[in-house]
């Protein structure tokens, strides 16, 4: 039996730790949340205002968090992808796009 082996740096990220991008993002979404909410001409207490209202204020988030995520210095989870595509009136998938 022939055995490969890849011999290549591997670095192990600690149980719990949070996945982030090679150069330290921590989520791909935030310039096209930032790109959306200039084309519509809101400012960041606008679109938590309509997160908050989408939601039944299940979701508080405040102008901090949305910059954040738009920094790409928070993660953002699945849930709140959706709401703000929702927020946004923008597709999910549109704001999943990378390059």
């Amino acid at each position: 039996m022939i055995a490969f082996h890849l011999l290549r740096e591997v670095t192990i990220m600690p149980r719990g730790a949070r996945l982030k991008t090679e150069d330290g993002k921590m989520n791909l979404v935030g310039p096209r949340v930032r790109q959306r909410r200039i084309a519509l001409g809101l400012t960041h207490d606008a679109v938590c205002a309509r997160v908050q209202i989408s939601t039944g204020s299940r979701w508080e988030i405040d102008h901090r968090d949305l910059w954040k995520i738009e920094a790409q210095r928070r993660a953002c989870t699945d849930i709140e992808v959706v709401e703000l595509a929702r927020a946004l009136e923008i597709d999910v998938e549109w704001l999943l796009e990378y390059n």
